[in-house]
């Protein structure tokens, strides 16, 4: 007994020892950033309504807006962006209620 559980603490160490230098390879760095964006050059790809029908003027919507910037760019980091994807849901009833948005970029080289 005494040899089964030795032979499970060793294993769990070694588990511990490989697994804490992966786990911090495929970790993601994330940043906010914030910047005036007109619409010339926004256009919605997709855009989808759903009437839900329980309460007079209740929808859901799905959504996707690609925006590029040809000109003056953002700059983050010292690297331009030069498009991004925002991708998002809304929930209305008579256009009050909840939305939510994930907007993700790519860089200039």
């Amino acid at each position: 007994m005494e040899r089964r559980a030795t032979n499970l603490r060793i294993s769990a160490l070694i588990c511990l020892t490989v697994a804490a230098p992966i786990s911090d390879a495929f970790a993601q760095q994330t940043q906010r950033v914030s910047y005036k964006a007109g619409a010339e050059n926004a256009k919605y790809t997709q855009q989808q309504f759903l009437d839900v029908g329980d309460v007079a003027g209740h929808q859901v919507r799905s959504y996707e807006i690609h925006r590029t910037f040809p000109t003056n760019p953002p700059v983050v980091n010292g690297l331009k962006i030069k498009e991004t994807w925002t991708r998002g849901v809304s929930d209305y009833v008579d256009n009050n209620g909840y939305a939510d948005t994930l907007e993700t970029g790519r860089l200039s080289d």
